[in-house]
């Protein structure tokens, strides 16, 4: 693990304050509503500040553990303690830990 737990914590709580008091921007209306209804509050036009009760509970709502795969039917579990796993803007490759895959 590149960081320790302490470490995590400090992130996680100062992305709750960047989520609670500056908000993120939510371009789909029938997101925005559906956020409002469950406690954000807008902060100005598209952009919603979501206190951290709802970010905490979303965060719950998620699993543990993902899978995946490529398109040659390769499959793999993203999760704790795993590979990390990048998918690059161009979508020519995909990079799992130090291994690299061209996706042509």
């Amino acid at each position: 693990m590149i960081l320790d737990r302490e470490s995590c914590q400090r992130i996680h709580a100062a992305a709750l304050d960047v989520l609670s008091e500056t908000g993120v921007r939510v371009d789909d209306p029938g997101v925005a509503e559906k956020l409002l209804e469950a406690g954000a509050r807008r902060v100005r036009d598209a952009v919603l500040a979501l206190p951290a009760p709802l970010v905490e509970w979303a965060l719950g709502q998620a699993p543990s553990t993902v899978a995946m795969a490529d398109r040659a039917g390769r499959r793999w579990e993203l999760g704790p303690g795993g590979a990390t796993l990048v998918f690059t803007g161009n979508a020519l490759y995909v990079t799992r830990g130090r291994d690299r895959t061209d996706l042509r």
